[in-house]
């Protein structure tokens, strides 16, 4: 046998040689790889379909709503609910919001007895700048308006307006006894001169801003007002912040 020679071609050293025998034989020469692994995940991602819940089950009844849910109106809504019950108040504030109103009823007794005896009442209004230009009407006017507005406030029947009107008259006749030269201070108490006429107008002037609460007329011919109102601000919220 003769002994192996080498070839006399170089090799690469990328061409592997493989020996039978005593025979060399030159093997296939390899190919460079030069092959890039793309990556295909985010193209798969696109056309798989979205994952699913299971079809069966508790699953399906979650999903697709039942028939009796469907015919559920706008009043079983819980953002309709919350919005009417902000609009409630609670008992006690009720009750409280009653008494207040009772408490300007004492007021009518001082205009039934202003009306009854109108002669001191129009002596007393003479003297008093802006209104003593006709005492007479504005005597009636005053004894008219301590009946009507405290029994308004009582029964609960236009109650803002009518707590505004008491406040502001009380207001206004006080002012104008101030221009006329009475005293602020009663020299012999130390305190105002003449309370029981502040004191009508500031339990008069919280009911501007609560309103007669639900022991009154007003809150009973409201409740459709106040149903469109609630459906209005629960339609909003759910616009706001949708599920």
């Amino acid at each position: 046998m003769s002994q192996w020679q080498p070839v006399s071609r170089g090799i690469d050293e990328n061409e592997p040689t493989v020996v039978l025998g005593d025979e060399p034989t030159i093997g296939v020469p390899r190919l460079p790889e030069h092959t890039q692994v793309l990556d295909v995940s985010a193209l798969q991602a696109a056309h798989e379909p979205p994952l699913q819940a299971p079809r069966g089950g508790d699953a399906e009844q979650e999903a697709s709503p039942s028939e009796d849910d469907q015919e559920v109106g706008a009043h079983d809504d819980p953002a309709y609910a919350l919005q009417l019950s902000r609009m409630q108040n609670r008992r006690l504030t009720d009750l409280g919001l009653f008494l207040l109103r009772l408490s300007s009823l004492a007021l009518v007794l001082e205009g039934i007895h202003q009306l009854m005896h109108l002669g001191p009442a129009i002596e007393a209004l003479r003297g008093v700048p802006f209104v003593g230009q006709a005492p007479d009407l504005v005597a009636v006017a005053l004894g008219t308006a301590w009946v009507v507005f405290p029994a308004l406030l009582a029964v609960g029947l236009f109650t803002r307006v009518a707590a505004l009107l008491q406040a502001a008259g009380i207001a206004v006749v006080y002012a104008c006894l101030l221009l006329g030269g009475a005293p602020v201070l009663d020299p012999v108490t130390g305190g105002l001169a003449q309370p029981a006429p502040l004191a009508y107008a500031a339990l008069a002037l919280p009911l501007v801003f609560t309103g007669a609460g639900r022991l009154s007329i007003d809150h009973a011919l409201g409740a459709d007002r106040r149903v469109r109102l609630a459906e209005r601000r629960a339609s909003r919220d759910r616009a706001r912040h949708p599920r």
